[in-house]
């Protein structure tokens, strides 16, 4: 590495993998500082590219958002709420350049997200979706450092599920949303429907937006229809096939949703959809709290089983749980089994 003068420019060069650089700088000072970051990343074995290419301070955090989700998150189930998280961050940071992130800045962000009353089990999803898109810079050579992001311990966070008592409020209200928005392009009634089917089959939204009417089947052995769920890949691993009984009230809900569509009966409640019907309902509810969440359907399908009694491996292989751990949250809502012991030997 050399500087020397050219014309009115100090200019710098070197020599790296047999490819000479060069470039030109208005002062000795910036040339010098250029010529010592070059050395940094050289002895670091740290990317070139952006400062060669002379933007300094190379890609913003919006730039590898957007190189993460096109490569890693576009596709996956998951997609849609990547794109709302995408959204969130770029509001708060701007157009900060993702090498000048440091655990500071990760810091205030952790302070904003709980300002906004969001629990612990959510920060960490959000903070992991931009762990994960830092280190795919880093890896890259886009991050020279990681910043620290915290993980929260979630095993005594309160467990969130609907008592009977609160559904019928949130009927209620859906009930009386789509008398005032009957005609509008809201449909609450049908709302309402994805409502009861959520609650009883305990699906995950995006399992029954991919379901097809030819996957309801009568079992004549059982007597009842069921619901076959194919297996399906996510970020957090494979989603085992499984075969749902519908209680009466989902099997008329899916009959209710099929005069919408025939094959894809529950196709109209993508993501953003269901997000809008749902925040319309909290703001009728005047609800305020981040995790009043419409998924909390699901929790409160796994919930309910689990305080009538449903064992607990059952109440697994009904999810669809890859893990025993993730159904083991519920357990602690279970019956007293002591109790159940006794009644059991006392017969």
């Amino acid at each position: 590495m050399s500087i020397r003068t050219v014309g009115n420019q100090y200019q710098a060069d070197f020599m790296k993998s047999g490819v000479r650089h060069r470039k030109g700088f208005d002062t000795e000072v910036e040339a010098v500082a250029w010529e010592a970051e070059m050395k940094r990343r050289i002895a670091l074995n740290l990317s070139l590219q952006d400062i060669v290419e002379g933007t300094k301070q190379g890609k913003t955090l919006s730039d590898l958002l957007d190189v993460v989700f096109s490569n890693v998150w576009q596709g996956m189930e998951q997609e849609q709420n990547c794109l709302y998280e995408i959204k969130k961050l770029n509001e708060y940071f701007g157009d900060v350049s993702a090498r000048t992130l440091q655990t500071t800045h990760m810091d205030d962000y952790v302070t904003h997200l709980k300002r906004l009353g969001y629990k612990p089990a959510t920060l960490n999803r959000k903070l992991g979706m931009l762990k994960q898109a830092l280190k795919y810079g880093h890896d890259r050579g886009w991050v020279d450092a990681l910043p620290k992001i915290p993980r929260f311990a979630t095993n005594n966070e309160r467990l969130i599920f609907w008592s009977v008592e609160e559904e019928e409020k949130i009927v209620d209200a859906m009930d009386t949303l789509d008398a005032k928005l009957h005609n509008t392009q809201k449909d609450f009634l049908f709302f309402k429907h994805f409502l009861f089917w959520s609650i009883d089959t305990g699906m995950r939204p995006s399992e029954s937006r991919r379901l097809k009417a030819n996957q309801i089947r009568f079992d004549p052995n059982r007597e009842c229809y069921i619901a076959d769920i194919k297996a399906s890949q996510s970020k957090t691993g494979t989603k085992g096939a499984r075969s749902i009984p519908l209680t009466t009230r989902a099997y008329t809900a899916f009959e209710y949703a099929q005069k919408h569509n025939k094959t894809s009966p529950w196709e109209f409640w993508e993501k953003g959809q269901c997000r809008r019907h749902w925040d319309m309902l909290k703001d009728f509810l005047n609800n305020e709290d981040p995790e009043f969440v419409f998924y909390i359907a699901r929790h409160t399908c796994a919930s309910r089983m689990v305080q009538r009694g449903v064992p607990i491996t059952v109440v697994k292989d009904w999810m669809g749980h890859s893990k025993i751990e993730t159904t083991m949250i519920y357990a602690k809502l279970a019956p007293d089994g002591l109790m159940v012991g006794l009644e059991a030997l006392e017969q």
